[in-house]
């Protein structure tokens, strides 16, 4: 045996010559899901990594994020984000050597567009071409991946964001092989709780008053560039010029951007690790919407609905009288063993704004998601009582503008339901008279509706059990 001393300096060697893992890896693992990042400097996030280096950046934020669903696979992220890069630069510089030489690559994440605006000559006209020479070089490079287009996060101003955006958004549209990830939305929604809370705050050194100087991060004496990850000089200098006017992410930003990835991510991550793109299995994830049109689904008829309508890769119910919705159209949804997800935003109003009725073999009942004044989740109905009466009733706070991922499990004897990490159904449901509400009638064999409220929902996707998947948590 070793002597403790001689242990850890063998120890020390190994890890010295031991060859060096790319930056951010996951640990070692088998059937790794590799998820590419591609952007600018609000992806790479170099000032952060400069000010805060033992910090989560944004490919840790993702990695741990995904890593804590229950049954999704290994991945390691790799971040190839580079401050002012724009598509075109990527494409004619670093792309051959750096890109399309990396090992197998399953997910690419590609958000640009803040340079290209002001680099790219005839931005309108090439943008969107350098866009999908990206795409299918990718796909070219890396066959099998799937490329997600982000939109960009809030930076010029609306009407300068909203020009880059849509030609991302219009990009995505035009091409089946892409999915657009809203990156903007999300970002937006919580810059509302303060519209500098995710950016950090930057300015010259002899612009803040000696007077501060002692607060100052030593580095910023040395260097004369004052970078704050946080708020907490704002009491100071929040009048020194500039001081707010730099919008790239601080850490708080990218965790925002990070776990809107993560939430878009999980499901492609599932299917790749269970050989989506092959022919189905017993077991294999099923996409019921392909993102970009109803394609398989019809409007509900609700009595004076609100309009249907696809933005953004999902499908928006609008307020309507009472009740908008869709239907799955395609007469092939299971009635027994089987699990369906999808995501679900409320975008105004306060009640139900993804209930969804399904099989329960020869009936049918509904998961009502915040209704009754917007908190209620549960099972409509059991034994002639509402989710607002019986057994399965919770109580749960949604907020606006944020998306929820919905997990329902249907077996002979059991119906469970989960929102995001929350098991908020688990019901024996042996000896019991399951049905809907009469409103929801119409949402039957399989729908998904709103309530005097205005939804969005996407990904939507089912699996028939196996035996073993029957028994496993999600």
């Amino acid at each position: 045996m070793c002597r403790p001393n001689r242990l850890a300096a063998l120890l020390s060697l190994a890890i010295c010559l031991s060859p060096a893992l790319p930056a951010r890896a996951q640990d070692k693992g088998a059937a790794k899901v590799r998820i590419l990042l591609l952007g600018d400097s609000t992806v790479i996030g170099s000032v952060c990594r400069r000010e805060a280096p033992k910090a989560d950046h944004l490919e840790d934020v993702i990695r741990k994020l995904l890593a804590a669903e229950a049954d999704t696979p290994p991945t390691e992220v790799i971040n190839q984000g580079r401050d002012g890069e724009f598509v075109r630069g990527l494409l004619d510089g670093r792309y051959a050597k750096e890109i399309a030489a990396l090992p197998r690559v399953d997910i690419v994440l590609i958000r640009y567009g803040l340079n290209d605006r002001g680099r790219r000559k005839e931005f309108a006209a090439n943008f969107p071409n350098d866009l999908h020479e990206l795409a299918g070089r990718l796909q070219k490079d890396h066959p099998g991946c799937e490329v997600v287009l982000e939109t960009t996060i809030p930076y010029f101003g609306d009407k300068a964001d909203k020009e880059i955006n849509d030609v991302v958004r219009s990009v995505a549209a035009s091409d089946k092989t892409l999915v657009l990830l809203d990156t903007n939305a999300r970002y937006a929604a919580e810059m509302k709780h303060g519209p500098d809370m995710l950016n950090y705050r930057r300015a010259k050194l002899d612009k803040v008053p000696a007077k501060y100087h002692a607060l100052l991060p030593a580095a910023a004496l040395k260097s004369g560039d004052v970078v704050v990850m946080d708020n907490h000089l704002d009491a100071h200098l929040r009048g020194v010029p500039g001081w707010f006017s730099d919008r790239h992410p601080n850490l708080a930003g990218y965790h925002v951007i990070g776990d809107e990835a993560a939430r878009f991510l999980a499901p492609l991550v599932r299917a790749r690790a269970r050989g989506a793109g092959t022919k189905e299995s017993k077991g294999d994830w099923k996409n019921l919407f392909d993102g970009k049109s109803l394609a398989g689904w019809k409007e509900t008829d609700f009595f004076k609905p609100g309009k249907v309508l696809i933005k953004d890769g999902a499908i928006v119910m609008e307020k309507g009288n009472m009740m908008t919705g869709v239907t799955y159209s395609r007469g092939d949804f299971p009635k027994m063993n089987y699990e369906v997800t999808l995501e679900a935003k409320k975008l105004a109003g306060n009640d139900f704004f993804c209930t969804t009725t399904f099989p329960v073999g020869e009936s049918f009942c509904s998961l009502v998601v915040g209704g009754w004044g917007g908190r209620v989740v549960g099972l409509s109905s059991l034994n002639g009582s509402d989710a607002s009466e019986n057994e399965t009733r919770k109580e749960k706070e949604f907020e606006a503008d944020r998306w929820y991922t919905v997990r329902l499990r249907v077996t002979p004897k059991r119906i469970e339901a989960w929102i995001d990490k929350d098991r908020m159904v688990d019901l024996d449901s042996e000896g019991l008279r399951i049905t809907t509400r009469i409103e929801c009638i119409p949402s039957r064999p399989f729908g998904i509706a709103t309530w005097d409220t205005a939804g969005a929902v996407r990904n939507i996707r089912v699996r028939s059990l196996t035996e073993p998947a029957k028994d496993k948590a999600p």
